[in-house]
C-alpha cells in the first residue's frame, strides 16, 4: 500500500527495479566477481580482484537504518600495490582488461546459469582497445572464459595478427571471397 496515494499492488513492486530483478543481480555479483578474478590471473596473475557492489553505504548514514543504497559499482583489489578501490582508479590499459574480463564472466555467468547450452562466446574486436603487452594474453583470457562456460567455440572478430595467428582457424573475407584456414598443430 502507497501512504497518501492510491494502492500499489504486490505484483508491481516484485516485478519493479527494486523486486526480483534487484534480488537476482545482488545474487550473481559474488559468482560474476569471482569468474572475472579467475579471468584476470591469465593475464596479471593473482595480481587483481574484483568486487560488484551492488550495495553501497549512503554518505553520512553510518549506522542507521536504510543506510545503504542500490548500486553496481566494480571495486578492483591490487595486490601489487597494496590498494582497493574503483575501477577508474586504474591505468588505462589496467581498466580495460578488468572491463574484459567483466564482460568474459557475464558471458560466462550467463552460460551456466541459463539452463539451456550456450554453445558460441562472441566478441567483435573487443581486443582492439588493449595495448600491445595485454593483448597478446586476450586469447588465453578467451580460452579460459570458453572453459568456465563450457562454450564449444569462440568467434573472434580481430585485425591484431598476433591474436588472429593464435586462433584454431581462420576465416578471411577480402573482396567479397572467404576462405577458411585452420592451425596445423
Amino acid at each position: 500500500l502507497a501512504v497518501g496515494g492510491p494502492p500499489v499492488h504486490p505484483q508491481a513492486i516484485a516485478l519493479g527495479r527494486d523486486g526480483v530483478q534487484a534480488m537476482e543481480i545482488d545474487a550473481a555479483g559474488p559468482a560474476v566477481s569471482s569468474l572475472a578474478t579467475e579471468i584476470l590471473c591469465v593475464v596479471y596473475g593473482p595480481r587483481f580482484a574484483v568486487a560488484l557492489a551492488t550495495q553501497v553505504l549512503r554518505k553520512g548514514a553510518e549506522g542507521r537504518k536504510g543506510a545503504t543504497r542500490e548500486a553496481f559499482e566494480v571495486q578492483v583489489l591490487d595486490a601489487e600495490r597494496g590498494t582497493s578501490g574503483a575501477a577508474e582508479r586504474l591505468s588505462g590499459g589496467e581498466q580495460v582488461v578488468v572491463s574484459e574480463a567483466i564482460k568474459l564472466a557475464l558471458s560466462v555467468f550467463a552460460a551456466q546459469s541459463s539452463g539451456t547450452p550456450l554453445c558460441t562466446l562472441i566478441r567483435d574486436e573487443s581486443d582492439g582497445a588493449l595495448d600491445a603487452e595485454r593483448a597478446i594474453h586476450y586469447p588465453a583470457m578467451l580460452r579460459r572464459a570458453v572453459e568456465l562456460g563450457g562454450f564449444d567455440r569462440v568467434l573472434l572478430v580481430s585485425h591484431r595478427p598476433d591474436n588472429v595467428a593464435a586462433c584454431d582457424g581462420v576465416i578471411r573475407i577480402d573482396n567479397g571471397a572467404a576462405t577458411v584456414e585452420v592451425a596445423a598443430y
